[in-house]
């Protein structure tokens, strides 16, 4: 492993996942979760590790029968519970926080069972380079609930994740992103379970028509923009060649028009509109449970001060540059609302010294109180 800090941060993970006790795992399928469900089997046994795929329209096609091959490989039970996104408000009007009420359904079906199953914590896949990735609600919604993150407490970013992987022969090592197909609706499209029925037949039947061409697609996307309009999003390598193939847009079926994303396949590119928008927000973008790109090296962070214990602490949020390794110390200074003074805190790795810790939003997701400046 080249990372001079990637085994450390495995370590690091084995301890935390060790310390739980038993664990069900919110298995996706993808490179993140399916990391953490092979680490916690390590590190538990896989008596103590139980992997749940939610089963709902948002689930692509053949994604929920390659978890079960990978869950089988491990020999770690395998629970394929119902979820209900469509039965929120929230998430069917498609606004830029859609994603808290997916992971909200997901963590209040999760939840429970883990309790019937007698497993001490549900684990999501959410890793370090999410914590810093701007405007996070499905992070919000997660931890709200109390679901653990080891791969981001770890410091585990996701290239560790998939050079770690790679490391312990892990078929998932190099899996493209497979976001969930509410993704690939643009923000104020309602979402319904046709809508995501037809993105999902239209990505299977032009992969099937690529393979067929003799043409390699790693990376695919059909976006729908609402009024029957389509965009497809390949790698950048293809996009030439599709556009030249009218026989091949028509298998992007129950679209009035289909037209190929000069750009190649972006994740997250539904985001855009939230990433140029006046209220700064980043969407959550093309992962599993969400991540998109992040714009500029400045990332969030909270400070709490006062006694959280005796219902006297507050917090305040801002941004802070600091270097993309996120492994060198900075200084954040805010106004303490409670006092009008200011605080200082290092800004540390999330491995390291606590002080300050990245935040989803508005909603903390675990700080130390800061030094106040000596007069």
């Amino acid at each position: 492993m080249a990372d001079e800090h990637l085994a450390s941060r495995l370590e690091v993970l084995q301890v935390q996942l060790h310390q739980l006790g038993s664990v069900l795992v919110a298995f996706s399928g993808g490179a993140d979760s399916a990391f953490l469900l092979a680490a916690a089997v390590r590190a538990l046994g896989p008596d103590r590790v139980v992997a749940a795929t939610a089963v709902s329209p948002s689930l692509a096609q053949g994604e929920l029968s390659r978890a079960a091959r990978f869950a089988a490989g491990l020999g770690v039970r395998h629970q394929t519970p119902q979820t209900d996104e469509m039965s929120r408000d929230g998430y069917r009007a498609n606004a830029g926080d859609r994603c808290y009420f997916c992971k909200a359904e997901l963590l209040d079906v999760l939840l429970p069972l883990a309790d019937r199953l007698a497993l001490e914590a549900v684990a999501t896949g959410t890793n370090a380079d999410d914590a810093v990735a701007g405007f996070r609600p499905g992070i919000r919604a997660a931890a709200e609930r109390g679901a653990v993150t080891p791969l981001r407490d770890a410091g585990l970013t996701k290239a560790q994740v998939r050079a770690a992987s790679r490391s312990w022969g892990l078929v998932t090592w190099d899996k493209p992103a497979a976001a969930c197909l509410s993704s690939r609706v643009a923000y104020g499209v309602k979402i319904t379970p046709a809508r995501l029925a037809r993105v999902d037949m239209a990505e299977a039947a032009l992969r099937r028509a690529l393979a067929a061409a003799g043409l390699t697609v790693r990376d695919l996307r059909v976006r729908d923009l609402g009024a029957a309009h389509a965009r497809v999003e390949v790698d950048a390598a293809l996009v030439e060649v599709l556009a030249g193939r009218p026989e091949l847009l028509v298998e992007v079926d129950g679209f009035d028009t289909v037209e190929v994303d000069p750009r190649g396949f972006r994740s997250g590119s539904m985001n855009d509109p939230l990433a140029t928008g006046g209220d700064g927000h980043r969407g959550d973008g093309d992962k599993e449970g969400g991540g998109g790109p992040v714009a500029t090296p400045s990332f969030q962070w909270s400070l709490l001060a006062g006694d959280p214990e005796a219902g006297s602490a507050h917090r305040r949020v801002g941004a802070a540059p600091v270097d993309q390794d996120r492994g060198a110390a900075a200084e954040l200074r805010l106004d303490d609302v409670a006092g009008g003074e200011d605080v200082t805190a290092p800004v540390a790795d999330p491995v390291g010294a606590p002080g300050v810790a990245a935040v989803d939003d508005d909603v903390l997701l675990g700080a130390a109180r800061p030094r106040r400046t000596p007069p």
